[in-house]
């Protein structure tokens, strides 16, 4: 997941991984729902005013100049997120073999991070993902896919800016449950997706 700025001019985001699982269901050739649960670490950099700051209050408080809580951030830290959500999704193609999508949908997103002057921040708010993505078809019960998302976290009032965390992934779908049969006098036998 690549981030947008948590607080402008303050703490930036960078990249890291994101997991998760997802829960659908196919109500229609064209139309669907999903369930959406995801954890990511994203990397977080600071400005040189945050920076300054941070020294300005080891300066405060007298620490030498080779004190190792001067460098404590020189390792590096995470935002880290947690995301739920419920999505509609539709198949512009129906049933194919390549099936591509849309997916929009509304949830909550979690975020927790410390800043330069360790002042940590815990938020739930309201997420909303935006997704285009592509799926394809094996056999009745593993499907490929992949997405670009852009899962948009409204943080405005919260401490932090609305962010828009861009997103590109891959997974394997496996569906459960039988096909359904089309009875006569349509087309005896046939299977739909």
């Amino acid at each position: 997941m690549i981030g947008s700025p948590l607080i402008d001019d303050w703490v930036d985001q960078r990249d890291g991984p994101v997991g998760g699982y997802r829960l659908g269901h196919d109500m229609h050739p064209f139309w669907g729902w999903q369930m959406q649960f995801a954890l990511a670490a994203v990397a977080l950099s600071d400005s040189a005013r945050a920076i300054a700051a941070q020294q300005a209050a080891d300066d405060a408080l007298d620490l030498p100049e080779d004190h190792p809580s001067r460098n404590r951030f020189d390792g590096g830290r995470d935002a880290g997120y947690f995301l739920w959500d419920i999505s509609l999704m539709y198949y512009p193609w129906g049933d194919s073999v390549w099936r591509p999508y849309f997916r929009f949908g509304m949830g909550v997103t979690r975020i927790e991070f410390m800043d330069r002057l360790s002042v940590e921040r815990a938020e739930t708010v309201l997420g909303l993902p935006v997704a285009v993505g592509v799926k394809y078809r094996l056999d009745e019960v593993v499907v490929l896919r992949g997405e670009v998302a852009d899962n948009i976290a409204f943080g405005s009032g919260h401490g932090f800016n609305s962010l828009h965390n861009f997103s590109i992934s891959g997974g394997i779908e496996v569906r459960f449950g039988g096909p359904r049969k089309a009875y006569w006098p349509w087309n005896p036998g046939r299977h739909y997706w």
